[in-house]
């Protein structure tokens, strides 16, 4: 309430407005719910109750806000979580069966030639074709 009260201080609101609000026990959790026409009879300037209406949803929302793109968030990371554990148990069947099968390699050859200013990746393939073989 303490926030609240000073900040209708720096708007300058009068004292005697922020004593009737300080004993009807009206804090920034009622004056989100309340309408303008209500908020009008404590606070007689129209401004002063947009920025009342604005500074109260700013302070109440923002950790709302945070907690639910927080929960968003974990429940994103439990799902990936999920998904990597499946897919690692089948892909480690995969790669085990994979690698079974797999009794050679190919390697390739090449390196890059240079004249001057141009460079250009050789072959053996490409070295061939050029030779004529």
């Amino acid at each position: 309430m303490s926030e609240l009260l000073e900040f209708l201080r720096v708007r300058g609101v009068p004292e005697e407005a922020i004593a009737v609000m300080e004993e009807q026990k009206i804090d920034s959790d009622v004056i989100v719910l309340m309408d303008d026409a209500t908020l009008a009879n404590y606070i007689p300037s129209y401004g002063d109750r947009i920025a009342l209406f604005n500074f109260c949803k700013s302070k109440k929302s923002l950790p709302k806000r945070k907690q639910g793109l927080l929960e968003k968030l974990r429940e994103k990371m439990k799902v990936r979580k999920e998904i990597t554990k499946e897919n690692a148990s089948h892909a480690d069947t995969r790669t085990t069966q994979n690698k079974k099968l797999k009794t050679t390699r190919n390697v390739e050859i090449g390196w890059i030639h240079s004249d001057g200013n141009i460079a250009k990746q050789t072959t053996k393939k490409k070295q061939a074709a050029d030779l004529g073989y």
